[in-house]
């Protein structure tokens, strides 16, 4: 399962129709409905109720469509992050990498050596 697959159930769901959930994926029906088909096969649960007319999520379905569009949104955010413009230079703890970001201060994640007390010593690092 990738966020590819994720996006294909989340379109299908959007539009209701394999050919125009392709559509709006850039992909044939063909591929679109294999992937999707993989995934319930996958998982082991239709996803979808199928017409020629119509398509419907089964129960199933909708829940498993709403961990994809938290996943998608998720995903996303990471890539705005990545697209944002970064500063030239920032306050850096000492043996702390520039690049560690926060989870170096998540929640219990302890750091290397102990800060020594005092003034911070104004370390400024930057990217490259």
């Amino acid at each position: 399962m990738n966020l590819r697959d994720l996006r294909y159930l989340l379109a299908v769901a959007q539009h209701r129709h394999f050919g125009r959930a392709a559509a709006a994926c850039n992909v044939s029906q063909p591929t679109l409905s294999a992937q999707v088909a993989k995934l319930e096969a996958r998982l082991g649960a239709p996803l979808f109720e199928r017409t020629n007319k119509w398509v419907e999520p089964t129960a199933m379905g909708e829940e498993v469509l709403v961990h994809a569009a938290r996943a998608v949104a998720e995903a996303d955010a990471i890539l705005a992050l990545a697209q944002r413009p970064r500063p030239a230079g920032r306050p850096s703890d000492p043996g702390r990498h520039p690049h560690a970001g926060p989870l170096s201060h998540a929640p219990g994640v302890r750091p290397l050596a102990p800060t020594p007390p005092g003034p911070d010593p104004g370390i400024v690092g930057g990217y490259d």
